[in-house]
């Protein structure tokens, strides 16, 4: 296969700004495609794991000018960002599962720049694995495992989405989103809450994570199509399905900021020659 270079890509960004520009309004509908579950306790991971991403992004002039610096601030941005919210907990016993517990996400027991280093190490070391790999790593139980592969099933029918049509992107965007939430009634139907929760969380961040990349990929211009100091560009050559397989993967290993920097970081590894 012939490899992809700038000039490829140069000239691909010509062509789209051109195209988009004409269809900008197909291009914002790909919002409307709604990634919540209000039946899902646990919907809130997958708002906390997109508002992630926006921090990185509105802060994107403060990841560095060097390649080897974007995954190093890109994690103490993912730290920053957990430092800055209170998780909301779900009480297994409580008949208000949205109640605010007043805790910090994991990985944020302070602030410093080694929690950054530390999660962007763990991320690096899961992100070789094998889907089977990687869950076998894993101290699950009950109905964990056959749900978590489920929903990894799920998620590699991205593969089939045309990253250059707005209407396969919006097409495949949405079969996701009903399709999980499918599986979570069924985890909440066939599994004890306390063992149901991971699945749950994990669920969440891959649909919003899949709307999201599908938003900004369907724009005509993506402030991730572009590194720092550059004009927002098409966001172009991702692999939809292995964006969403990395934050899922990694908020079961790290919590919010695992999803929130594995998704950054499997970016980056996709596209970060292009940045500069």
């Amino acid at each position: 296969m012939k490899a992809v270079t700038r000039f490829d890509v140069a000239l691909a960004r010509m062509f789209f700004i051109t195209v988009f520009g004409l269809t900008s309004a197909l291009s914002a509908q790909a919002q409307i495609v709604d990634p919540s579950n209000p039946d899902n306790p646990y919907d809130h991971f997958g708002q906390q794991h997109n508002e992630g991403l926006d921090h990185i992004i509105a802060n994107k002039d403060r990841l560095g000018t060097r390649p080897q610096a974007l995954l190093t601030n890109g994690a103490r941005l993912a730290v920053e960002f957990g430092c800055s919210i209170v998780e909301r907990v779900p009480a297994s016993s409580s008949t208000s599962p949205g109640r605010s517990a007043g805790r910090r996400p994991k990985g944020c027991a302070s602030c410093a720049g080694g929690d950054a280093l530390l999660l962007a190490g763990r991320i690096h070391d899961i992100s070789g694995m094998t889907q089977d790999e990687f869950l076998a790593s894993r101290p699950l139980v009950g109905l964990q495992l056959e749900y978590l592969n489920i929903i990894f099933d799920v998620l590699n029918q991205l593969r089939t989405v045309d990253p250059t049509d707005p209407g396969s992107i919006l097409t495949g965007t949405e079969n996701v989103v009903l399709t999980l939430r499918a599986v979570e009634a069924e985890v909440m139907a066939a599994m004890p809450e306390d063992e149901a929760a991971l699945v749950l969380q994990a669920s969440s961040v891959a649909r919003h994570s899949v709307v999201y990349w599908g938003t900004e990929m369907s724009r005509p211009a993506s402030d991730w199509g572009s590194g720092p100091g550059s004009d927002p560009a098409p966001l172009l050559f991702i692999n939809f399905d292995d964006i969403g397989k990395a934050d899922f993967a990694g908020l079961i290993n790290d919590g919010i900021l695992g999803a929130v920097f594995a998704s950054y970081a499997e970016l980056m590894d996709q596209l970060g020659s292009f940045w500069f």
